[in-house]
């Protein structure tokens, strides 16, 4: 016991003062805290698997293991679940290599793949031969197989493509399902995910289509090379010629530089000179056919002239039509069509899904698109604005920015700027819009004032002409509209009608005196009439629709005659017409009775006995509904 208390004090002194640890020798390096010296063993850290691993609890920084599942030594990063890996990921084939934190972290059968970075091929399961160097370098890839990667994020996206290269920063991004693409540069992309043998080189550059080589960015003006280029078959020179020469083929595959020669034709002379022989083209003609089955040289003609039919004279081009008896179409080119003063093609931008028929149609557009413009001066401030429509004089003449617009009539919407989604009708139609969107006017001068208002609809001559601010107004009629310019869910109907006040509905001008329907009319806010003592209600008590009873003594209502009903409802009331009212008793514990009047009858199927009339504390409220069966008699009945 002594000589073990002895043997521990020693070595706790030369710890003490040596401050170092050696095993297998005596004399640790100065530089270490612990050498370990062998030449027949190694050195063996604590072995575990992936489960006992994250068993352990609070991992020190540094911790490290050997992973059994992944035969991979593991060591902790101080990031809650990162540890450092350098083995074979996830699954443990022999032919996989994993480097980084949750690299190869879920594979399954995939084999013969190199992951260098963190999270490099970490969905990747049954995916081989795959080769991923850097961070989230292929990080989405399952199945994908022959890929390889260098860069952060090169081939992230891909999943299930194959036989990709991507080389740089973010390269190849996009790529989901699409093969044998490659992209070298920083961004080289590809411009749709499921492309095939697509390349992409240099900073930025994206290509947009199968078997495509994109060499730089938009931003690139030139490709050069020193030696030939070959397209196909053919190789061209990368000499140039000298002054007047032209490329020329052997039918070989070859184009060489060569001087210009006259060739004789047999039959044909190459300069008409009256049929005596061969004759040499003098400088500044040119070779026309005669028509005849010869050619002649004619001397150039003065800037502005053309060519006779018969190629033998220059005529100036102001005094004719140059395409007189044109038997098939005439092709211009990229270039408008000017015919008789108007203009007829894609406006300013020149953009393709633009039509400008007019003068200065179209004429400020920048990047705007699927525009059409018919008539002068239509749409002639659209800069970027889309998908509108202008048909007549000035129809949006001062549209910049605004969309969905549709404009036809003379000088429709023609102050809108920025104003969207509005449809104009008819001339002067929504004339004053500059900024409000949704707008519907269909007819003369129908909201005409508008410049603000939002939402709104005029179907009619002049029909809400007076609306300038107001929003979610309709009117419907010749002259229908507003008292006020600035109202809201206002509601115009008829010749003439006005509405003076927001949320309110104006049926029929002043000189209306009836309003029918075939169905029932229903007051959702009905006016309610006292009727405190006993008495025969009048029919416009009935008509109005809500009678209540406040007192404490019991009340007796006599409803009033189905004649005086019907003569109140309109004297064209017939079979089958009907009405609901109410009454209430508020009043304590006393009932109020209602009483048929002469010619109304209790429809006794539903209702049998007075009982049923009665409004108690019980059943506060009672509701009838009233059915003419002619017009000078009716049937009540209770509803509940």
């Amino acid at each position: 016991m002594k000589k073990i208390i002895l043997s521990m004090a020693l070595l706790l002194a030369v710890y003490v003062t040596q401050a170092q640890v050696g095993i297998g020798t005596a004399s640790p390096a100065a530089s270490s805290q612990l050498e370990v010296t062998s030449t027949t063993k190694g050195f063996l850290p604590p072995r575990m698997t992936t489960a006992q691993r994250d068993a352990i609890s609070t991992p020190a920084t540094g911790l490290q293991i050997y992973n059994t599942d992944n035969k991979a030594i593991e060591t902790f990063t101080g990031n809650t679940g990162e540890w450092l890996t350098v083995g074979q990921g996830k699954g443990a084939f022999a032919t996989n290599t994993a480097i980084g934190v949750k690299t190869l972290f879920s594979n399954t059968t995939g084999t013969n793949n190199t992951a260098n970075g963190s999270q490099a091929l970490y969905s990747n399961t049954t995916g081989s031969e795959n080769t991923a160097n850097g961070p989230y370098a292929l990080y989405n890839n399952t199945t994908g197989a022959a890929n390889t990667t260098t860069g952060y994020q090169a081939l992230v996206s891909n999943t299930t493509g194959s036989q990709n290269t991507a080389n740089g920063f973010m390269a190849l991004y996009s790529n989901t399902t699409g093969t044998n693409n490659t992209g070298i540069g920083y961004g080289a992309d590809v411009a749709s995910g499921a492309l095939t043998n697509a390349t992409a080189v240099g900073y930025g550059a994206i290509v947009a289509a199968d078997n495509t080589i994109q060499l730089g960015n938009t931003s690139v003006m030139n490709v050069k090379t020193s030696g030939t280029v070959t397209a196909g078959a053919i190789t061209y020179p990368n000499t140039d010629g000298t002054n007047g020469q032209v490329l020329t083929t052997n039918g070989s595959g070859t184009p060489t530089w060569s001087a210009v020669t006259a060739t004789a034709y047999s039959g044909i002379l190459p300069v008409d000179n009256g049929g005596t022989g061969a004759a040499t083209l003098t400088a500044n003609n040119v070779l026309l056919g005669n028509g005849t089955g010869a050619v002649q040289a004619v001397a150039p003609g003065t800037s502005g002239y053309v060519l006779t039919s018969d190629g033998t004279t220059w005529v100036s081009s102001a005094g004719g039509v140059p395409y007189t008896g044109a038997t098939g179409a005439v092709n211009l080119g990229a270039y408008d069509l000017k015919v008789n003063g108007i203009t007829v093609g894609m406006g300013a931008g020149s953009v393709g899904t633009n039509t400008a028929i007019g003068d200065l149609a179209l004429a400020s557009n920048t990047y705007g698109v699927y525009n059409t413009a018919n008539g002068s001066n239509a749409l002639a401030s659209n800069t970027t604005g889309s998908s509108n429509t202008a048909n007549g004089f000035m129809a949006l003449i001062a549209n910049t920015t605004g969309t969905n617009n549709t404009a036809n009539g003379f000088i429709a919407l023609f102050y809108n700027t920025t104003g969207n989604y509005n449809t104009a009708n008819g001339n002067y139609a929504l004339f004053s819009n500059t900024t409000g969107s949704k707008n519907t006017a269909n007819g003369y001068h129908a909201l005409s004032a508008n410049t603000t208002g939002n939402s709104n609809t005029a179907n009619g001559y002049q029909a809400l002409q007076g609306n300038t601010t107001g929003t979610e107004n309709t009117a419907i009629g010749y002259g229908a509209g507003v008292a006020s310019g600035a109202l809201t869910n206002a509601t115009a109907i008829g010749n003439g009608a006005s509405v003076a006040a927001s949320n309110t509905i104006q049926l029929g001008n002043t000189s209306v005196t009836n309003v029918k329907t075939k169905g029932n009319l229903i007051n959702i806010n009905p006016a309610v009439v006292p009727i405190n003592t006993t008495a025969t209600a009048t029919a416009a008590d009935i008509i109005t629709g809500y009678i209540a009873s406040t007192t404490a003594a019991a009340v007796n209502i006599t409803l009033p005659t189905a004649t005086d009903i019907s003569a109140a409802l309109g004297s064209s009331v017939g079979q089958g017409t009907s009405f609901e009212f109410s009454v209430e008793n508020t009043g304590g514990s006393n009932s109020v009775t209602l009483v048929a009047g002469t010619g109304i009858t209790v429809h006794a199927p539903i209702i049998s006995g007075t009982d049923n009339l009665i409004i108690t504390p019980t059943n506060a409220i009672g509701r009838f509904r009233l059915v003419f069966t002619s017009t000078t008699s009716a049937k009540l009945f209770r509803i509940y």
